[in-house]
């Protein structure tokens, strides 16, 4: 459907994988299979569910696909959080995380309210002269009914 690669909101989102592998090499050992790993694995769902959705075959479909983004972003808010408490983040870093993944959620919901008026206009349904009406999606039936 899209291509994702010329989506500003697919490069942000590789960005913060690449940064969240950062911060996350100074994680103690212990959490390798903890912490460390989920939270690259939400970093990582971020930008595959963009991805994924773009290349889905309607706008119904990427539409969802940028919903489960902003659920991975907002997973990876709260991961951030507590690496902040367990003082294995330094505050510069968290905040610097915490605004990209603010700044893909706020990118993703404008590509979702943009996709949803573009799903309505598409589902309106018109009136042919001989008073059956039909939408993009339907055969022609008889008004009313």
């Amino acid at each position: 459907m899209n291509n994702f690669k010329n989506l500003k909101l697919y490069s942000k989102a590789l960005d913060l994988a690449e940064k969240v592998y950062g911060v996350t090499e100074t994680f103690p050992r212990a959490e390798q299979f903890g912490l460390i790993n989920q939270m690259q694995r939400a970093a990582i769902s971020v930008g595959s569910n963009i991805a994924e959705g773009a290349a889905r075959n309607t706008k119904q479909e990427f539409y969802h696909f940028l919903g489960i983004c902003n659920g991975s972003a907002a997973e990876l808010h709260f991961q951030l959080d507590l690496a902040h408490r367990r003082n294995w983040l330094s505050d510069a870093s968290r905040a610097e995380v915490q605004g990209l993944i603010e700044e893909i959620m706020r990118m993703s919901s404008s590509l979702q309210r943009t996709l949803q008026s573009e799903m309505r206009t598409n589902t309106r349904s018109t009136q042919s002269p001989s008073g059956n009406t039909f939408s993009n999606n339907d055969t022609p039936s008889k008004s009313g009914k």
